[in-house]
């Protein structure tokens, strides 16, 4: 077997084990060589052998990661977060971030069929799988529609709650039954915030949804932009 490879085959072993959890960050390649003997270029072609297989991610000036495989991530008309998570048996959270009342403008007001300036909950959020960061989103609730919402989330700010299961909170504002109406995704680089929320360096692209929810009688609820690492999460559109 080529030095390359056993060097490959020898961390992929560690990494299955646990020996470098998902999120660690690998030795430096010169005590990588150092550690297997061989000469460091040897390191870089099996380093680069685990990246292609999807088993680390080399994040330039910031070292070599060990990434989680994909989760497929369900967008259907009623597939949310934490179902699609436990399904694929890891351990949902979801934090509160931020929390702002601001009025309604442009792009937001027309998703949400609102008028300028009505009023608007912004909830920034940060979801994790096995508490590993993988989304971060700006949520828009139409406040009017939604009785209490708002201190329904300043409680669970407070409590510094990570359990913020939509189903539930939209419940406890009189919305029994939701769905998607729209999405969009695209791709893009990530912006600083999101690079430090999510863990992750400028070369790891982030595919962004664009989702409006509304209730059963199709009247807009919630506009979100949700930015997930492309390393992390596969998108898969449930029709």
């Amino acid at each position: 077997m080529d030095l390359w490879r056993r060097v490959s085959a020898t961390l992929e072993e560690e990494i299955g084990r646990g020996t470098f959890p998902v999120g660690a960050r690998l030795p430096p390649s010169t005590v990588l060589a150092q550690r297997f003997g061989v000469h460091q270029h040897t390191v870089l072609k099996a380093i680069s052998h685990l990246q292609s297989e999807g088993i680390v991610r080399v994040d330039r000036g910031r070292g070599t990661f060990v990434v989680l495989q994909p989760i497929g991530f369900r967008l259907g008309p009623r597939t949310w977060f934490e179902q699609n998570l436990l399904e694929n048996n890891h351990i949902p959270a979801r934090r509160i971030l931020s929390i702002a009342t601001i009025p309604a403008h442009s792009d937001i007001a027309i998703a949400l069929d609102l008028p300028d300036n009505a009023p608007l909950l912004l909830a920034t959020l940060l979801g994790e799988a096995d508490g590993l960061p993988v989304y971060l989103g700006r949520h828009y609730f139409a406040l009017d529609r939604l009785p209490g919402l708002e201190a329904v989330f300043h409680d669970l700010d407070a409590e510094g709650h990570d359990q913020i299961v939509f189903q539930d909170i939209l419940a406890r504002a009189g919305i029994s039954d939701f769905q998607r109406k729209t999405v969009k995704i695209r791709g893009r680089i990530p912006e600083t915030n999101e690079m430090h929320y999510l863990q992750i360096g400028r070369g790891v692209p982030l595919l962004e949804t664009v989702i409006t929810l509304v209730d059963a009688r199709g009247i807009p609820l919630v506009h979100a932009f949700s930015a997930y690492c492309s390393d992390r999460i596969e998108l898969v559109l449930d029709l």
